[in-house]
């Protein structure tokens, strides 16, 4: 006869077994941008991680990891629509710079890729990357199962690729973790039930459907077919809820944090650095250049002679400043946003020109050659002697001026030609910078931050009402 502690252990070992299957359905599209949602799932036990991006338009898609919410020292997944889905696309790649060829974006070696079931699909009117990824995985980014994790996104303009992306942001996300279903009948399942379209397994015999076998467009879930809108939607309909309903957006966010994107969080300095060049160069440039041109203009108005010179110079020297603490917050801006200064870049390299250039015709104006050599000892007041001074170093176009121009000096001469020839550089460099500056704001902002119009209006306004003027002088003097 058994003893009691013998049954017990009988009674334990013929007991049927309990295995545990999983449900990895993913979680309900959360949007993470007007036209782009996600879906995910994370598979703790078998250390993989399902995700699903879903765009509504025709781009290449690519999604990643990365600690500071930048691209640069991240690595990617990207899928290209027109090329064939293969082991390298959708691929993993490697982010080092961000060139606008997309020579920083580098496909990662054969061996490292590791995706399962990956695939990118497209037709008229979306774009789907679906792929399964190790949580942990050689010189990558762990991704935690049940902790956030920082990520960042790209959408193309187009499906040409390599190109610049044309939207992309970042987010912290914590992963829907797949569910435990116990089994108690003694079968041995081991399998993972994935609830329809999670685009293949999440790390072993899953047993759910692949984008091969179905399209994302074509899926309909079981939830929607029964109309159980509190677990989930049919994908297509999210999409357009999540855009017309901050309801179901609230509803859908799925573990997601919105971050703002290093462009977003330096916004305001590049508008800051746009408005303090363009008053510069739009506004007291060409209100100094102008004092100069009219300066006989001004005199017949009343002011006194050599006044001209003091409005050239105040204008000047508020130019200045608008010019360096503009470059100043440019140079901070690139910082925050961890970018090389002076990149491979028309508009930062023609701005660093055109900063050394003002520097550099500051100095200049402060060692100004005299007009005339000085004139024998006179017995004259020091104040009349000021005055002489003044009128015969600046008012050039004066009977004194023009008596001494044939005695002018040859460095007094050379400086005049450099002074002007300079200006003029710098006002064609400026307006450029201005007008390719704006270009970038819309391409990196959108429409609404296009300014060109106003830019030129103000630029060619002040420039041409000076220019009539001058003619009008000129007529005047021709009397």
């Amino acid at each position: 006869m058994l003893s009691s502690s013998s049954s017990i252990v009988l009674l334990i070992l013929s007991a049927p077994a309990v295995h545990a299957a999983w449900d990895c359905t993913l979680s309900s599209p959360a949007q993470i941008d007007q036209d782009l949602t996600l879906r995910h799932v994370v598979h703790a036990e078998a250390q993989t991680m399902t995700m699903q991006l879903i765009y509504e338009g025709q781009a290449w898609l690519g999604i990643g990891r990365n600690r500071n919410n930048k691209m640069i020292g991240g690595e990617a997944i990207i899928g290209l629509p027109d090329d064939v889905n293969s082991s390298t696309n959708p691929g993993k790649y490697w982010m080092t710079t961000e060139d606008k060829d997309g020579s920083g974006v580098t496909l990662m070696a054969d061996e490292k890729q590791t995706l399962i079931d990956a695939s990118i699909m497209q037709n008229d009117t979306h774009t789907v990357l679906t792929f399964t990824k190790y949580l942990y995985e050689a010189d990558e980014y762990d991704i935690p199962a049940d902790e956030g994790s920082t990520w960042v996104w790209a959408i193309g303009r187009d499906n040409y690729y390599p190109a610049e992306h044309g939207q992309d942001g970042g987010f912290d996300l914590l992963l829907q973790p797949c569910t435990e279903i116990p089994d108690a009948t003694g079968g041995e399942t081991g399998g993972t039930t994935t609830g329809g379209d999670t685009g293949g397994d999440t790390g072993g015999d899953t047993g759910g459907d692949t984008d091969g076998e179905k399209n994302w467009w074509d899926h309909e879930s079981e939830e929607d077919k029964e109309g159980d809108d509190t677990e989930g939607d049919n994908e297509g309909d999210s999409i357009s809820d999540d855009k017309d309903g901050s309801d179901s957006v609230e509803k859908n966010q799925s573990g997601i944090t919105q971050l703002e994107s290093a462009d977003e969080a330096t916004h305001s300095k590049w508008v800051a650095h746009g408005f303090l060049m363009a008053l510069a160069w739009a506004v007291f440039v060409p209100l100094a250049i102008g004092a100069s041109l009219l300066r006989d203009s001004l005199t017949n108005l009343g002011l006194p002679k050599g006044m001209w010179y003091q409005i050239h110079r105040a204008f000047n020297m508020i130019a200045i400043v608008c010019t360096i603490a503009g470059f100043a917050v440019a140079v901070s801006a690139f910082s925050e946003e961890g970018e090389d200064h002076f990149k491979e870049n028309t508009h930062t390299k023609v701005g660093l020109a055109i900063f050394i250039m003002v520097l550099i015709q500051t100095l200049f104006a402060f060692i100004k050659p005299p007009a005339t050599p000085p004139p024998p000892t006179k017995n004259v007041s020091s104040e009349e002697s000021s005055e002489e001074d003044v009128e015969k170093t600046h008012d050039d176009d004066s009977d004194e001026a023009n008596d001494s121009q044939s005695r002018k000096s040859v460095v007094r001469r050379l400086w005049e030609y450099k002074h002007r020839c300079m200006g003029a550089a710098l006002v064609g460099m400026a307006w450029y910078n201005c007008h390719t500056g704006i270009e970038e704001q819309v391409e990196k902002y959108g429409e609404q931050e296009d300014l060109t119009g106003a830019f030129w209006g103000v630029a060619a306004g002040i420039a041409g009402t000076i220019l009539v003027l001058v003619c009008v002088q000129k007529l005047q003097q021709k009397k």
